[in-house]
C-alpha cells in the first residue's frame, strides 16, 4: 500500500486488533522461560537482539497505544471524556483480575490454610495496591508455594503504571495546543533518554527509555499522519541500520523504529483473508493480564513443565479468560461510557451528552 497514514487510517478497517493479539501471545510465551524455571532465566530473542521477546512485543503494544490513545484524545469532546474513556478501558478487567487473584489464584497452591491467608492484612492490601499503579505488590501471603521464591501472583501489571504516565503525557500534549510542536520535542527529549539508557534491566530509567519512546514514536505518527508515508519498503531501513548498529547506543532507538514501522504498515495493510478477525473484538488485553497468572498455577500444578508445554497448556485458557473478559466487562464498559459521561456532566452541573466512541 502506497500514500500516507492518514489516508489508511479511514473507518475501522484494519488489523490492529490481531496485532495485539499476537504481540499478547508473544509476551506469554516469553514468561514461559522464567516461570517454567522457577526464576530469571534467557528469555527467546535476547541472546541475539539484546532484548526478549517479551519487551520487545510490549514495545509493540506501546506503538500501537501511542497512535491510538493520540487519536482517541484529538476527537475527544474534552479532557474529562479522554480520562474517562482510559480509565474504563483499563480499571474494570483490571478489577476483576486483582479480585479473581486474591480469591482464586492466590489459594492455588498456598502453604497456609484458607483461614490463615484470607485474615492477612497483605492478602486484601494486594487489589489496592496494584489498582494505584504506584507501588505494585506482586505476592500474595503463601501462594504458589512449590514455585520457590518466584511467586509473583501477576507480573505483568508492571507496564500499567507507564502506560498511564503515557496517557498523561498524551494529555499535556494536547493542552499545550501546539500538538506538533509538542509531540516533535517529547520525541526528541525521549530519544535522547534512550540513547543514555537503553537496556533490559528493568530499572527505571531504562524502563522509560524502552517503553515511553515507541508510544511517543506511535503518537507521533498519529499527530503528523497526513505526512508519514505508509509503504512496504520502508519497513527494512530501520530494520538494516538497527542490525548494522546493535552495538551502539543507537541501537534501541532504531529497533523501536523499526518495531514501529513495521507494526504500523501491518496494521493497515489490506489483507483480505485478515480482515474478519477486527470483527472479533480485542482480546489483547485480557489475554496480557491473565497470562501470567494461568502459567504460575500451570507451573504449580505441574511441576518440572517445559516451557514449550506451558506455553501450550496455558494459552488456551488464558484466551478463555481473555474472551469472557472482553464479552462480558470490558466491552460493556466501553459502551457504557457516554452514558457515565453524561451522567458526571449532569452531576457537574454541565448537562450534555458525551461524544466519541471509546
Amino acid at each position: 500500500m502506497t500514500g500516507s497514514v492518514a489516508l489508511a487510517d479511514q473507518g475501522r478497517d484494519n488489523n490492529f486488533n490481531l496485532l495485539r493479539m499476537i504481540l499478547a501471545s508473544a509476551v506469554l510465551v516469553s514468561h514461559a522461560w522464567p516461570i517454567a524455571a522457577h526464576g530469571p532465566v534467557a528469555e527467546p530473542l535476547r541472546a541475539g537482539l539484546g532484548y526478549s521477546l517479551g519487551t520487545l512485543s510490549v514495545a509493540g503494544f506501546f506503538v500501537i497505544s501511542g497512535y491510538f490513545i493520540t487519536k482517541s484524545y484529538l476527537r475527544r469532546a474534552s479532557l474529562g471524556d479522554f480520562v474517562l474513556a482510559r480509565a474504563l478501558r483499563i480499571y474494570p478487567a483490571l478489577v476483576v483480575v486483582l479480585v479473581l487473584s486474591v480469591l482464586v489464584f492466590g489459594v492455588v497452591g498456598n502453604d497456609r490454610p484458607a483461614a490463615a491467608y484470607f485474615a492477612q492484612a497483605r492478602t486484601w492490601r494486594y487489589v489496592m495496591a496494584n489498582l494505584t499503579l504506584i507501588k505494585h505488590q506482586y505476592d500474595l501471603p503463601g501462594a504458589l508455594a512449590g514455585l520457590g521464591s518466584y511467586r509473583a501472583i501477576n507480573g505483568s501489571i508492571w507496564s500499567l503504571r507507564p502506560e498511564v504516565e503515557c496517557y498523561a503525557l498524551v494529555a499535556l500534549i494536547g493542552l499545550l495546543r501546539a500538538p506538533r510542536i509538542a509531540a516533535g520535542t517529547v520525541l526528541i527529549a525521549l530519544l535522547v533518554l534512550a540513547l543514555r539508557h537503553h537496556g533490559d534491566d528493568g530499572s527505571l530509567l531504562r524502563s522509560a527509555a524502552v517503553l515511553s519512546l515507541p508510544f511517543a514514536l506511535g503518537a507521533c505518527v498519529c499527530v503528523f499522519a497526513d505526512r508519514v508515508p505508509l509503504a512496504w519498503w520502508i519497513v527494512p531501513v530501520p530494520v538494516a541500520l538497527a542490525w548494522l548498529l546493535r552495538s551502539g547506543d543507537g541501537y534501541y532507538p532504531l529497533l523501536a523504529l523499526a518495531i514501529g514501522t513495521g507494526l504500523i504498515w501491518l496494521g493497515f495493510a489490506r489483507i483480505a483473508a485478515l480482515a474478519w478477525y477486527q470483527r472479533l473484538g480485542d482480546y489483547s488485553y485480557g489475554l496480557y493480564l491473565y497470562a501470567w497468572p494461568v502459567e504460575m498455577i500451570v507451573a504449580q500444578l505441574a511441576p518440572g513443565i517445559a516451557p514449550g508445554w506451558l506455553i501450550v497448556a496455558a494459552w488456551p485458557v488464558t484466551l478463555v479468560c481473555a474472551v469472557v473478559s472482553w464479552h462480558a466487562i470490558e466491552r460493556p464498559m466501553l459502551h457504557a461510557r457516554p452514558a457515565i459521561m453524561q451522567r458526571l456532566r449532569a452531576l457537574a452541573g454541565q448537562p450534555g451528552a458525551a461524544t466519541g466512541t471509546a
